[in-house]
């Protein structure tokens, strides 16, 4: 057995537990499977898609705040709106978690706290100064860190290294979950079970197992493109099957990727076709209405299914987007003011472009350069909105 490290730190999990050796525990796959929910609900959500930059590249992560939606990627951190995408750092992110009244932000450089349009290095970074953390999932009054030595928690100003190992890319919890799931470096998926003062760890790579999510009571993986739940028998454990085994249209194949709601109340899974939610005795279908390929599904603080894949960014829901305000006197004219009047303005060297009548007039041209990346001419990163807010403000109306 091994003893959890811990230390004290303001602003930050689960102190004097004990970790398990970590022997590999295998499951076997059971020919009975578990019928899926009789009751379906057929969903009809709008959805709507978003460009990226085209040097987005292949990692994504999103959270939702009461009043933002905040992306991230290689290219850094950027507020999302229907009509905007805002870059508020330009450093990498590799993870994001919602925490403490704010936003946990995960670099290579440390770990970072946005709060109320600030973002300011956490005291994290200084005790996992030996160690990077690439992971986040935060579970109630706890952050789960996945990290270059293995995971941490951090909960009630305490920080616990709770296993050793490989390096953590992706940690996935519940609030009130019995299970801590992650994925190492390599493609080994591991999961915590607490029993007493213990965590055992599950090491569940040996059961063909590609993704594994949690939830309050259980275990979902992702088998041969299927979606299986881990059920106790006597003295050992099964994965069982949602939907018929074999060739059975009742059963839901070709899964790309699963993701647990935030409540552990369920799973999520996306297709080529449709997204499902199988959630207790109902499973709830939506009919894909995006074109994005290898689509990878993330479920917002609202349980708002978004996908990512090649470039785009598809949200399906009901509620809007929140919005800037896309006219001349809410957002345009400080755009211009921030990003444009060093050389446009009264005192520079190019096109005037500081007054209202020059910006109806320009329009088209602002928004060819913009999006061919030639403005600004200095390549300083725009400030305040991007050309979608300027497309919004034309199609406005120019107001």
């Amino acid at each position: 057995m091994k003893q959890t490290t811990t230390c004290w730190l303001p602003l930050c999990m689960l102190v004097g537990l004990t970790v398990g050796c970590g022997e590999t525990t295998q499951t076997q796959t059971a020919p009975t499977a578990i019928e899926l929910p009789e009751t379906v609900e057929t969903l009809s959500v709008p959805v709507t898609k978003r460009d990226l930059p085209n040097d987005w590249g292949e990692h994504l992560v999103l959270v939702t705040t009461v009043d933002e939606v905040l992306v991230g990627g290689g290219t850094g951190l950027f507020a999302l709106t229907a009509n905007s995408l805002t870059r508020l750092d330009p450093n990498p992110v590799l993870d994001l978690a919602v925490f403490g009244g704010g936003v946990v932000v995960a670099r290579p450089a440390g770990n970072y706290f946005w709060k109320d349009g600030v973002l300011g290095r956490s005291p994290l970074s200084d005790v996992l100064s030996d160690t990077s953390v690439a992971a986040l999932s935060a579970a109630g009054e706890t952050l789960w860190l996945g990290t270059s030595s293995g995971v941490w928690a951090y909960s009630n100003d305490r920080l616990s290294h709770m296993m050793d190992g490989p390096s953590i890319r992706r940690v996935s919890s519940t609030t009130n979950g019995k299970f801590v799931t992650m994925e190492d470096s390599e493609g080994a998926v591991f999961a915590l079970e607490p029993a007493d003062d213990e965590w055992a760890v599950l090491e569940l790579t040996a059961d063909g197992v590609t993704e594994l999510q949690p939830t309050v009571d259980s275990l979902y993986a992702l088998i041969g493109g299927r979606l299986h739940r881990m059920v106790s028998e006597g003295t050992s454990t099964v994965w069982r099957q949602i939907g018929a085994a074999g060739d059975s249209t009742d059963a839901i194949d070709g899964i790309s990727n699963i993701q647990t709601q935030n409540d552990g109340a369920g799973i999520w899974l996306v297709t080529d076709t449709e997204i499902v939610g199988v959630l207790g005795n109902t499973r709830r279908t939506l009919e894909r209405g995006d074109d994005l390929e290898e689509a990878r599904l993330i479920l917002d603080a609202s349980n708002r299914p978004w996908l990512f894949g090649n470039g785009r960014l598809a949200v399906y829901s009901e509620a809007e987007v929140p919005s800037i305000d896309a006219t001349w006197a809410g957002s345009i004219k400080e755009f211009a003011d921030t990003n444009c009047t060093r050389c446009h303005g009264p005192l520079g060297t190019a096109i005037p472009l500081h007054t209202l009548e020059q910006w109806k007039e320009l329009s088209t041209q602002i928004i060819e350069e913009l999006t061919a990346g030639r403005m600004p001419l200095d390549g300083a990163e725009l400030i305040g909105g991007d050309v979608e807010l300027i497309r919004a403000w034309v199609e406005g109306g120019q107001q």
